[in-house]
């Protein structure tokens, strides 16, 4: 039956390879290679398939992640709502998988600051995958961190502190990638609500844990300077911050 399917082209077939060269493309961080093997798997399971295929989906999913890894957010947001749409309709609104799509989506509008768009994909997200997959699943590290960054930016300190908690706690057991960002996150809202000797502490762990985490991506780690010099700053430490934050401030510019 496989050999029939190859021989008339059969476009399921065909999706699948166009998928898999696409895959490795991007895993290889070859991103305008890997967008249009993507592009035209997806444009095959929706005409062979119909909209409502995990294929589809599936292929939705990587082409929002190509887009967010080069910073087109708007993309990325289109992308990522092709994916929750199925996800709704196939697997439901309690499904872990659907709890991420979610989380993905937030992720782009957060970015846009559009953090009243945000919060509710994102408290559902962090529910379903509470109940779904547990408290220290590693979607979680992701799913409490944005959620913290919309608290954070809509006056809600107290709450933000608490799933940063929660987000750090899950990143140390784990060992996850999320902790630097997190640690670094959570030192900004330290800072700018008053405590910023315990800003810089988190600074001080998340340093490290972020240059070896993030070896390639020169911002991640720009970022956390950056932070330190606001730190710095609020602390009364004027000279050191603002040097902190012109040394740092460039290499964040050129990605965002």
């Amino acid at each position: 039956a496989l050999g029939g399917a190859r021989a008339r082209g059969d476009p399921v077939y065909v999706a699948y390879n166009l998928e898999a060269l696409g895959q490795n493309q991007f895993y290889q961080g070859n991103l305008d290679q890997a967008q249009p093997y993507i592009t035209e798997a997806l444009t095959l399971r929706r005409r062979s398939e119909g909209p409502l295929s995990p294929g589809v989906g599936d292929n939705y999913n990587l082409l929002g992640q190509i887009a967010y890894s080069r910073h087109d957010l708007s993309k990325a947001e289109a992308d990522f709502r092709g994916t929750l749409a199925v996800d709704m309709k196939v697997l439901g609104p309690d499904h872990p998988d659907t709890a991420t799509a979610m989380n993905n989506l937030a992720r782009t509008l957060l970015e846009q600051r559009r953090f009243a768009d945000a919060a509710p994909l994102l408290e559902r997200a962090v529910a379903v995958g509470e109940r779904e997959r547990g408290e220290d699943n590693a979607s979680m590290a992701f799913a409490y961190s944005n959620l913290a960054i919309v608290r954070a930016h809509t006056g809600k300190a107290s709450e933000a502190e608490a799933l940063f908690d929660k987000a750090i706690s899950v990143a140390r057991k784990i060992k996850h990638r999320t902790l630097g960002p997190s640690l670094a996150d959570l030192a900004e809202l330290k800072c700018s609500t008053g405590h910023a000797a315990d800003g810089l502490k988190l600074l001080d762990e998340a340093a490290p844990v972020t240059r070896a985490d993030y070896p390639d991506t020169p911002w991640r780690s720009a970022w956390v300077e950056n932070v330190r010099g606001e730190c710095l700053v609020r602390s009364g430490r004027t000279a050191e911050g603002r040097k902190a934050i012109a040394g740092s401030s460039p290499v964040i510019i050129r990605t965002w």
